[in-house]
């Protein structure tokens, strides 16, 4: 219920004379915290969208070529050398590369669900890491 309160001019004031009645305030913020008693606490500000889990999905998808890359780059070195330890220890990291794919779907669908968070940068991410996945399914099914 609104209730309308009359303004009182000051004595020398050359602002025109009031008409009693009391505007309501615009829609959104202003109008919520004109509605809210205040209680001596600050006004809530709205909390905006977190792009960040979309952000921790593409950098998942950035780790998994970075992994791949160093895997690669020691299984080259090791049989240049004939070291079988370096050539196990890049299978090792290879195979523990492909864990960063499923990390960032999870974060990315995570992030499309979630209410406040960036969808556009989320599905991004997730778009992404889903079609590694789909191409490293289609790889060891070709195999």
């Amino acid at each position: 219920m609104r209730t309308t309160t009359t303004r009182r001019e000051r004595p020398g004031s050359t602002r025109r004379p009031s008409t009693g009645r009391v505007t309501a305030p615009a829609r959104g913020a202003a109008r919520t915290q004109a509605r809210m008693p205040s209680r001596g606490l600050a006004p809530r500000q709205p909390r905006g969208r977190s792009p960040l889990l979309g952000i921790l999905s593409l950098a998942a998808f950035v780790l998994f070529w970075v992994f791949l890359l160093m895997a690669f780059n020691s299984l080259m070195v090791g049989a240049q050398n004939s070291d079988a330890k370096r050539m196990i220890a890049s299978g090792f990291l290879g195979v523990l590369s492909f864990l960063w794919p499923i990390t960032g779907a999870v974060l990315g669908i995570i992030g499309v669900v979630k209410a406040n968070s960036q969808k556009v940068v989320a599905g991004i991410g997730l778009g992404l890491n889903g079609l590694l996945l789909v191409w490293i399914l289609i790889g060891l099914a070709r195999h």
